[in-house]
């Protein structure tokens, strides 16, 4: 038998390179691709996993104060905790702050008489969050005619009861509606839950759909009006309609801001700040009605916490960022900014030293808010917009009827306006639009965060633009 030698054996078994013909070429393998500022590598995975997890079961909706918002704010502690940001509070992300919150549980509509209706609620009623609790009857109502909307001066109401386009609800007209003597307001519209911080006190108000408010009035007689009464017009309902909300205002609700820091590599530059920060609170289930946000699944919030991941990344091996990031998950949009509003009043940084807010996610109506919030700080704002969205803002869910009651009406399920989208799908679409935000974010940062001047206009206008567009 032939001898084979030493390096005939480790030529074979492909320890060294072989030359010849008896073994083949021994080939190196490639160093796997490393993130870099210039050429981050965005994981659709993580993100993927963050909305999921952002509207699964397990979090009932994120309201703000909720025990479903405390699981979702567990969760973001968590995950910057493992990619290695450091804690704003010792070792503590959440920093717990107190905001008004009205919180409404149940609301009941319907008619008293031999043809009693029970409405349904999130089909042809919904209690707004500005709403008192309480429960009235009432035989007639005020129908408010144009000109009522602008008088400076609300002499007596001629009943208890007004319905109003939903456009002129604001809450300084219910204040004065409240004033005047009314006890409930029906705003007639498309229904979309409404949360407050505060009610309007002994003023019950909900949301009524056109068809609803059509069946309350049928039938009834023309004007009711007094004599010698000027002013709006007093018209009965077909039926007594009797009302009742069920609700709890909370003067100081516990609310959850979830922060991490990615300290600045420059010597100097590093004692200056940009708060990068979005927004993770939801309605949730509002009167008892399940919802469904297609355009606020959280995606800014995914793409924060994905650029989070990259800096933190970047800190180890490079010198980026110069500047220190500060990324702060936000609730109570809902309620006026009061997360943001919390962090302004007590600040982790001075706000001399803070050079820039950018806002992930923001929704462009709530833009001038926000702007007008931080310019009280002398702060500037950069937004990094969603995607434009062609989904509805908010889709109501009714899971089933009242027992034992008849139902006015009862979503038909051939009505492709009925079907709510699928989750699964939506969250794909949340994947992509992250993604599309988080690399947006990360060209933004690197100019304000690596001590480079001001984005130019061009660039920050195509910034503050849905992508796409």
């Amino acid at each position: 038998m032939p001898r084979l030698s030493l390096v005939t054996v480790l030529c074979c078994l492909g320890l060294i390179p072989a030359f010849g013909s008896g073994c083949g070429a021994l080939a190196v393998p490639e160093e796997p691709p490393r993130s870099t500022p210039a050429h981050p590598l965005w994981s659709a995975d993580e993100v993927r996993e963050h909305l999921r997890f952002f509207n699964g079961p397990d979090v009932n909706g994120r309201a703000t104060g909720s025990a479903g918002y405390a699981t979702a704010a567990a969760y973001v502690a968590a995950r910057m905790a493992e990619f290695g940001l450091q804690p704003v509070l010792r070792s503590e992300f959440r920093m717990i702050y107190h905001t008004p919150l009205n919180e409404i549980g149940a609301a009941t509509l319907g008619t008293a008489g031999p043809d009693t209706l029970a409405f349904y609620p999130g089909v042809d009623f919904l209690p707004d969050g500005r709403s008192d609790s309480g429960r009235v009857q009432l035989p007639n109502a005020v129908i408010d005619p144009p000109d009522f909307a602008e008088a400076g001066a609300m002499d007596a109401l001629p009943a208890r009861a007004v319905l109003l386009p939903a456009e002129r609800a604001t809450t300084a007209y219910l204040q004065r509606l409240r004033a005047a003597g009314a006890r409930a307001v029906f705003a007639v519209g498309a229904l979309e839950p409404r949360p407050a911080a505060a009610p309007v006190e002994g003023l019950l108000v909900a949301q009524l759909a056109p068809h609803a408010a059509t069946l309350l009035m049928q039938g009834a007689p023309a004007d009711d009006t007094l004599p010698g009464q000027a002013g709006p017009a007093r018209r009965p309902f077909r039926r007594p309609v009797r009302l009742r909300v069920e609700g709890r205002a909370h003067p100081l609700a516990g609310a959850l801001n979830v922060m991490g820091y990615v300290p600045g590599k420059h010597p100097a530059l590093s004692r200056e700040l940009i708060l990068v920060c979005a927004d993770l609170d939801a309605v949730g289930p509002f009167a008892g009605v399940p919802t469904l946000e297609p355009a606020y699944l959280g995606a800014g919030a995914a793409a924060l916490l994905e650029t989070a991941r990259q800096y933190a990344f970047f800190a180890q091996y490079t010198q980026v960022p110069e500047r220190t990031l500060l990324f702060a998950v936000f609730s109570g949009a809902r309620q006026g900014y009061a997360g943001l509003r919390d962090y302004l009043r007590a600040p982790l940084w001075t706000l001399d030293h803070t050079r820039a807010v950018v806002y992930v996610g923001l929704d462009p109506p709530d833009e001038p808010a926000v702007r007008a919030l931080l310019d009280a700080y002398g702060l500037p704002l950069h937004l990094v917009a969603r995607p434009a969205d062609t989904l509805p803002r908010t889709v109501l869910l009714p899971e089933r009827r009242p027992p034992r009651q008849p139902t006015l009406r009862t979503p038909d399920p051939a009505d492709p306006r009925a079907a709510p989208p699928r989750l699964a799908d939506l969250i794909e679409g949340g994947v992509t639009d992250a993604l599309r935000m988080a690399e947006d974010l990360h060209r933004l940062l690197l100019r304000e965060a690596a001590g480079q001047a001001p984005l130019p206009p061009a660039d920050a206008e195509r910034l503050r633009r849905p992508v796409g567009n």
